[in-house]
């Protein structure tokens, strides 16, 4: 019987008595039992997996992650083919599409710990964020002209510079959660969900002064229109989409959207509604012309999260596939 020293997150026996630790998601250590001495041979850029001893002081691990998602790309037709739009050998999935900037903000597991990074119209990709602990971002959302960035965690919004990655506000309150933020078209606002006791409502404020809260209305999950004070967001009861501007009564669209639960599962675009539904285990992406009786199906795809170039009619989402990971190896001294 022995007591470790660490709480690892896996280990192999080494040789006599020293094992191999795997003490962090990007690095590997050696434990000497007789000692409690801890030795830090590897620290990667990468997630390392399932460290194994080779002989002669050399220990194997894998690299890279099992199943891993790319971000994938269409035009808005069910006969396309989706094509690779940013992939690697770690996850990047939740992409967001700036509509003035052209670029995509994702998130990705490739440097270790989720990070946001952004790919630009250039092609160039670059990391914004340095998280040192994992922030499990619920929800991620890049203002139309690229220099925000706004997300969810813990029901917490944070909202940071997109090109420094530096944090300028958080929205939180101790018995109230903030979820799904969303930019106006014209970047100067910040539409979110708001849950306080039992109660959900939409609530907006000005980038310019975030401090003062604006409730709009009962209901969740808020996409603004082109114009300022137009919004659509879903009816508690039925999960009905309804319009509202400005101090006018709501409007209902007709359209019952059952099925979302994420304001990263549908755009209001013209007159029409995109949506995502799970169904079997297959996801479907639907068009909803708002004077219609019944959606059309647009084409099937392998994310419930989406976002829309609405210039080009092409659509971002993730798909998830094993990896073909590497299997790599290192001096223990």
């Amino acid at each position: 019987h022995y007591t470790l020293p660490i709480e690892p997150l896996s280990l192999d026996w080494a040789s006599g008595e020293r094992l191999i630790i795997r003490d962090k998601a990007t690095s590997l250590s050696v434990l000497d039992t007789s000692t409690n001495e801890i030795t830090q041979v590897l620290s990667s850029r990468y997630p390392v997996y399932a460290p194994f001893f080779i002989g002669e002081n050399k220990l194997g691990f894998t690299q890279g992650d099992f199943i891993i998602s790319d971000i994938e790309q269409s035009y808005l037709a069910s006969d396309n083919e989706p094509k690779s739009f940013i992939s690697s050998s770690f996850n990047d999935y939740r992409p967001s599409f700036s509509q003035e900037k052209k670029s995509l903000a994702f998130l990705s597991n490739r440097t270790g710990l989720d990070q946001i990074w952004i790919k630009e119209l250039n092609g160039n990709l670059r990391q914004v964020t340095t998280f040192n602990e994992a922030m499990k971002i619920q929800h991620l959302a890049l203002s139309p002209n690229g220099k925000l960035i706004a997300f969810t965690s813990n029901a917490t919004i944070f909202l940071i510079d997109s090109f420094t990655g530096d944090l300028l506000a958080e929205i939180d309150g101790d018995d109230k959660s903030y979820i799904d933020p969303v930019f106006s078209q014209n970047s100067d606002y910040l539409y979110f969900t708001l849950k306080h006791g039992d109660e959900w409502f939409i609530e907006r404020r000005a980038i310019s002064n975030l401090s003062l809260e604006t409730i709009l209305t009962k209901g969740f999950l808020v996409k603004p229109c082109a114009t300022s004070d137009c919004y659509y967001y879903l009816r508690l009861s039925d999960k009905t989409l309804m319009k509202r501007t400005g101090l006018e009564p709501e409007v209902s669209t007709g359209v019952k959207l059952e099925s979302v639960g994420f304001a990263s599962q549908f755009e209001v675009i013209g007159n029409s509604v995109f949506y995502t539904a799970k169904q079997n285990g297959k996801v479907t992406l639907y068009k909803h012309i708002i004077a219609n009786d019944a959606p059309e199906k647009v084409m099937a795809i392998n994310s419930i999260h989406f976002t829309i170039n609405i210039e080009n009619n092409r659509v971002y989402f993730s798909t998830r596939h094993a990896n073909d990971t590497n299997i790599e190896a290192v001096q223990t001294k």
